[in-house]
């Protein structure tokens, strides 16, 4: 198939470019247009001279009337979103933004309550777990300047509706000092591509955060999930319902109760000195997700409910 997609494709590391090449990968010709340099009629041509166009929206970048657009375009629309918009400031955008008329809206939020949200105002909308690149699952050498005990790899200035990062974070500064990093701050750069790699296959533990209060929303979790398990990082998560059906505790990765910081210490602590058994949950989460939780898998489900032969 040809498949015009538009979006922001200036880094090799973006969502965008790693979607385009696992569809190339996947046998189909991929037709790139950059967001802010598009033209209407541009556009328009080239989607309507595919067969599915992908819209992968940067938030303020699009530079032409995206209503119009959509109307002009005749073939299949779809995308897959992997942030929260629901229940935070910026759901507002969903009434307007033309980027939520797509004929498939894919994204990786799958609280019941979001997927009804989404209907209410005319989305729609499907749940598809969020998912890494395969060309991203593998074990990268270790590095010195990596040898961290305990990392957080996120942003600590998160959204407002989501105070527990704040305390998670503070919690584990406060307990482990120095043997404990964050990734990004005022220290430590932006991690992306191979160097992403090379951390997670040298810091011991990871610990990982995903959107909501105590419990989390349900069926939610960041793509920070696959990208560190997929990248053969150790990963302690807190428990959200649903990822049980997905990632298997003490095997692919190890949950601790929600806002439970005694048990999450336990569990660093116990980790921190098992090097085999910690070993062997960051192999087995590197190959499960790589076989399970890529955009390979993704792209298929969407190809199957979008009732498109994958060829």
């Amino acid at each position: 198939m040809i498949i015009t997609m538009l979006g922001d494709f200036r880094y090799a590391w973006c969502t965008p470019n790693l979607m385009a090449r696992t569809l190339g990968r996947m046998g189909h010709d991929i037709i790139r247009i950059q967001e802010d340099e598009a033209g209407l009629f541009d556009v328009v041509n080239k989607a309507n001279s595919s067969d599915l166009f992908f819209w992968s929206m940067t938030y303020g970048m699009l530079g032409l009337d995206g209503s119009k657009m959509l109307s002009l375009i005749k073939v299949p629309t779809f995308t897959y979103h992997l942030d929260v918009l629901v229940g935070i400031e910026r759901e507002d955008m969903i009434k307007e933004n033309p980027f939520f008329k797509l004929d498939y809206f894919f994204q990786t939020d799958g609280d019941p309550e979001t997927l009804k949200r989404y209907k209410d105002l005319g989305v729609n909308a499907f749940w598809l777990p969020a998912a890494c690149s395969k060309e991203e699952c593998y074990l990268a050498p270790k590095v010195k300047d990596f040898q961290h005990d305990i990392i957080f790899v996120g942003s600590y200035k998160y959204h407002k509706e989501h105070q527990y990062r704040g305390m998670l974070i503070n919690w584990l500064r406060s307990v482990y000092n120095k043997r404990f990093c964050l990734y990004p701050d005022d220290r430590n750069m932006f991690m992306k591509g191979h160097e992403l790699n090379q951390l997670y296959a040298t810091a011991k533990v990871v610990i990982g955060d995903s959107f909501g209060a105590t419990p989390p929303r349900k069926n939610y979790w960041s793509n920070r999930v696959p990208e560190t398990t997929g990248r053969g990082g150790f990963l302690i998560h807190r428990k959200v319902e649903g990822m049980e059906k997905f990632y298997a505790d003490g095997k692919d990765l190890v949950t601790y109760d929600n806002g439970d910081f005694s048990q999450l210490r336990d569990y660093i602590d116990y980790y921190l000195y098992h090097d085999a058994e910690r070993e062997k949950i960051k192999r087995s989460g590197m190959q499960y997700t790589k076989e399970n939780q890529t955009f390979d898998n993704r792209i298929e489900e969407m190809f199957k409910i979008m009732g498109v032969i994958n060829e």
